[in-house]
This record gives structure tokens, C-alpha cells and sequence, in this order.
């Protein structure tokens, strides 16, 4: 297994996304501006923009009862944030057949943030057959809701089963 060097995954967190970017709509003033470097992985070399928006769905599914349940006992930032991270299982699911991602830690390597209603997810794992990988994303949802309106994400390296732990990467769930 390999991990990305640390240079490399600095990409994932703004690179590849022009300042003022058409998600947010939103100046990124303030923050500071990631040299491009080569990423390690071919899968982080760019960010995928997503076309359609699948959580809502997968929620309405009757199979999804639970987590509708689920769902509706947060609030806040913590709704917004279990809504995007099943946005970017599903994107991933869809984007990449061999990929089967089982969970995600939006939290894994730096703590996400959000800005307006923009919630920016810059060094997080998610789990597909057994093995964590990086993964950034921005999921923007619409004003006073849990509807994503706009989504786009990067994959980035496998992380070193070594870092699991560290992390609070389960190796199964």
C-alpha cells in the first residue's frame, strides 16, 4: 500500500478548483493558495463535478428507513454532514463500478468546515473492499435544507494500514 506524500495531498484540498469556484459560488479569500503539484495517485488528479445529486434518493428508498429515522434526530452541521458523506458514497459508487465504499470519515485527517452553505470536507477517508482511501469533497446544499445542490469530490491514494489506527480507520465494521 502506498499513502501520498504529504505535498500530494495538499491537491486534494483546494487544487483544481478555481478560486470563486462555480460550486460555492463564494470568494476563497482567505485561503491560501496550494502550488499543483504531481499527485502520487492517478485517481487524485482531478475533481470530479457531479451531474445529478443521488443522496435523496437513497434516502427515499424504503430500505432507508432507518437512516431517515436517524437522519431526523440531528440538526445543524451534523445533518449536513451525513447527507454529503452518502452524497459522496454514492457519486463514488456511481463514478467507479469496482469501487464499493462502506464508510466514510469525513474527519480522518484534518476537521472539515463549512462556509455559508458549503460544506468543505479537505482531507477525509472513505472505505471501499476493505481498504481506506483519501477523499476530498464540497457538497453545497440548498439554503435552510438537507438538498445538495451542488457536489464535487477528489480520490486520492490508499492510506497505509499503518495510519489506521492513528486515524480511527476501523478495519471492519
Amino acid at each position: 500500500m502506498v499513502r501520498a506524500p504529504a505535498a500530494a495531498r495538499e491537491t486534494l484540498d483546494i487544487a483544481g478548483l478555481p478560486n470563486g469556484s462555480a460550486l460555492t459560488g463564494e470568494s476563497e479569500e482567505g485561503v491560501p493558495e496550494t502550488p499543483q503539484t504531481e499527485p502520487a495517485n492517478p485517481l487524485a488528479d482531478s475533481w470530479v463535478t457531479a451531474t445529478s445529486f443521488l443522496a435523496a434518493d437513497v434516502l427515499r428508498s424504503p430500505r432507508s428507513s432507518q437512516a431517515r429515522v436517524a437522519l431526523a434526530s440531528l440538526t445543524g452541521t451534523d445533518k449536513h454532514e451525513q447527507v454529503c458523506a452518502l452524497e459522496a458514497m454514492e457519486q463514488l459508487r456511481q463514478d467507479r463500478p469496482d469501487f464499493r465504499p462502506t464508510r466514510l470519515a469525513p474527519h480522518a485527517f484534518r476537521n472539515g468546515f463549512s462556509k455559508g452553505n458549503t460544506l468543505h470536507v479537505t482531507a477525509g477517508a472513505v472505505r471501499s473492499n476493505r481498504i481506506w482511501y483519501e477523499i476530498a469533497y464540497r457538497c453545497r446544499l440548498e439554503k435552510g435544507s438537507q438538498k445538495i445542490i451542488g457536489f464535487e469530490y477528489a480520490l486520492g491514494a490508499e492510506i497505509e494500514r499503518s495510519l489506521w489506527d492513528e486515524h480511527g480507520l476501523a478495519p471492519v465494521h
